[in-house]
């Protein structure tokens, strides 16, 4: 998986095994076709590097740990190209329970 620019701390598989996520120092979340290990999504975060990475177990929404001690959470839709996009982002505070 070439795209990142900083160190990778958390990589991820979808529980359909097409999709990886990998998250960085420099506040990205990338998705990726594990198939074809092309770069399909970037995900911004501006509030510090991912540490952590993670697809909920229908494979809709990935969720990133970030620096700040915060989980973001984002929804996402299939295209007819089976390629994620982005619908809804949610901000989780760290005291909350399940994704």
């Amino acid at each position: 998986l070439e795209g990142h620019d900083s160190l990778v701390h958390a990589v991820a598989l979808s529980p359909d095994g097409k999709k990886v996520a990998s998250g960085s120092r420099n506040k990205t979340v990338r998705l990726w076709d594990a198939a074809t290990v092309e770069e399909r999504e970037k995900l911004e975060r501006d509030d510090g590097g991912v540490n952590a990475v993670a697809f909920s177990p229908d494979g809709k929404t990935v969720a990133s740990g970030s620096d700040d001690k915060t989980v973001r959470r984002r929804r996402a839709r299939r295209s007819s190209a089976s390629i994620l996009a982005i619908q809804q982002q949610d901000y989780v505070s760290p005291m909350m329970g399940a994704l």
